[in-house]
């Protein structure tokens, strides 16, 4: 379970410095806009609409196609007695190859 929390909080946290980054360009840019900042603040906030929705597009599709991988190992791990059949296990760990060919 580490790895789903520690890869999860890694999005997270580089698409947070992205953010921030884009924030701080964005102060310094407004003060030497030519056009008025008007319209460069517009461009701004469609910028961090965009990052926000890729992040969180990132973070659910990780987290949904990699969740049920995660629990059955973890079910495993505790001597849950749990068996598959073998189209459910082939769906089960094919997800996460799903979610790393969208991205």
């Amino acid at each position: 379970m580490s790895f789903y929390v520690v890869i999860l909080s890694i999005f997270v946290f580089c698409y947070g410095r992205i953010l921030l980054a884009i924030r701080r360009q964005a102060k310094v840019m407004a003060a030497h806009a030519a056009g008025g900042p008007g319209s460069f603040q517009n461009q701004t906030n469609q910028i961090k609409t965009n990052l926000i929705k890729t992040m969180i597009l990132v973070c659910v599709l990780f987290a949904v196609t990699w969740a049920p991988a995660n629990v059955y190992a973890l079910l495993l791990n505790i001597n849950f007695k749990l068996t598959l059949r073998e189209k459910t296990a082939r769906l089960l760990f094919s997800l996460p190859s799903f979610s790393v060919c969208t991205f």
